[in-house]
């Protein structure tokens, strides 16, 4: 099954501000969304969590893919509710933005290529 893209697309450091790093994992923010753009960390059912929870990160937006081309059943796996699951687990602190702290899945299919992170 294809597997969903980054969502560095969908958030970005403020002009003029430097992201921060998370003080308990090390990680480096991703950002915070762009403008028309809805993020959020949810748990295995669905819930949104609260700041500094982890859980998957979902996106919608209009530069958000709307689901892959004539592969519905992908489609439905991937974009449940219409939100695209990004297979990254992250969290979001107190302001707003978001950390990447591991994916669910490790291996990422990124154009036929079978793609690990560290």
């Amino acid at each position: 099954m294809p597997q969903p893209g980054r969502a560095s697309a969908a958030l970005g450091a403020r002009a003029g501000r430097r992201a921060p790093v998370d003080p308990v994992s090390g990680a480096l923010s991703v950002g915070v969304p762009i403008f028309n753009t809805v993020c959020r960390i949810v748990d295995d059912e669905r819930r949104e969590l609260p700041a500094g929870e982890t859980g998957e990160l979902v996106l919608s937006g209009p530069q958000v893919m709307p689901g892959y081309w004539q592969q519905p059943e992908e489609t439905a796996h991937a974009f449940p509710g219409g939100e695209l699951h990004s297979g990254d687990v992250g969290l979001m602190d107190e302001e707003g933005w978001f950390y990447i702290v591991d994916r669910k899945n490790d291996l990422i299919n990124a154009s036929g290529y079978k793609v690990w992170p560290r």
